[in-house]
This record gives C-alpha cells, sequence and structure tokens, in this order.
C-alpha cells in the first residue's frame, strides 16, 4: 500500500511538492487492506500451516515486486545481493518478521487489532531503514504516509 502511495507521487521541479487527495486514499486505502489480510490469515491458519501460508505470501510478494519493477522499468543488479550485506539481513528480517505473523496468527487467542497495530507499525521502520541506510528518494513523502499509518494506529487504540 504505501508502495502504491511512494509510486503515485508526482515530483515537480519545485521544492515544495503537493500530496494529493489520491494519495492519502492510498495510504488510507493500504491500512484497511492490512487489517483485512491480518483477519484473512486468521481465517486461513485455521485450516492451513503456517510455512503453507508463508510460502504463498512469499510467492504472492515476488509477484508484486515484478509488477512493480516492470511498471517502473527499475533495473536488478544481483551483484549488489553480494557486496551490500544490507540485503540478506533484511530479507532474513522481513522471513522471520513473517514467520512471527504467522505464528501469532496461528493462535486462536491472539487479538486481530494488535496484530494489524503491529503490521502496519513495521512500514514505519521500513521507511526509516530506507532513508538512512539506502538513502532512498522521496523520504518526505514516506514520512507523511507513515504520519497517516501513526494516525490510524492511535484512532485504533482509542
Amino acid at each position: 500500500g504505501i508502495t502504491l502511495s511512494n509510486l503515485n507521487f508526482k515530483t515537480g521541479k519545485s521544492k515544495n511538492q503537493k500530496v494529493k487527495i489520491k494519495h492519502v486514499f492510498l495510504t488510507l486505502s493500504a491500512s484497511l487492506i492490512i487489517s483485512i489480510s491480518v483477519f484473512l490469515d486468521k481465517v486461513i491458519l485455521i485450516e492451513v500451516q503456517t510455512q503453507t501460508l508463508q510460502f504463498y505470501y512469499v510467492i504472492l510478494i515476488v509477484i508484486f515486486y515484478l509488477m512493480f519493477m516492470l511498471k517502473t522499468k527499475t533495473k536488478v543488479e544481483f551483484c549488489a545481493i553480494k557486496t551490500n550485506i544490507f540485503i540478506p539481513t533484511l530479507s532474513a528480517i522481513s522471513f522471520l518478521a513473517d514467520k512471527c505473523h504467522f505464528v501469532a496468527a496461528s493462535n486462536p487467542n491472539a487479538s486481530v487489532i494488535l496484530m494489524t497495530l503491529l503490521r502496519q507499525s513495521s512500514l514505519i521502520v521500513s521507511v526509516f531503514v530506507g532513508g538512512l541506510i539506502y538513502k532512498e528518494k522521496h523520504l518526505i513523502l514516506k514520512l507523511f504516509s507513515c504520519i497517516i499509518v501513526i494516525i490510524g494506529l492511535i484512532l485504533t487504540i482509542i
């Protein structure tokens, strides 16, 4: 969802960038989709093992990344995996976080709201890591999206 909202930002020549309503809508939609996803994870895990669901989840993520790379015409440098220690490290951390999520979702006592909050707060960490380590562009716009997520988290707690 955050990727979708940031993909659609149009950058102008001026330093002041305007945020359009559709970007806010996409970010809020991402929060809703995450909530639905956590609920569906709990329902699906009644019948399916955590490893099976994580396998299909990884396949789906790969498909989404491939579509993103095709749309943005992003070139992939596979040599960077060997030279940049952060790529395999972040991949392993992401895999472990998803594994923890699916194990927690398989617990019938786990709260959907709490799991949604944890899932959404991981986006904030991703934006900060991307900005600090990888020096990603449009960090202000991504932080704006994170602020919307934080507002949503606060509203959920209240």
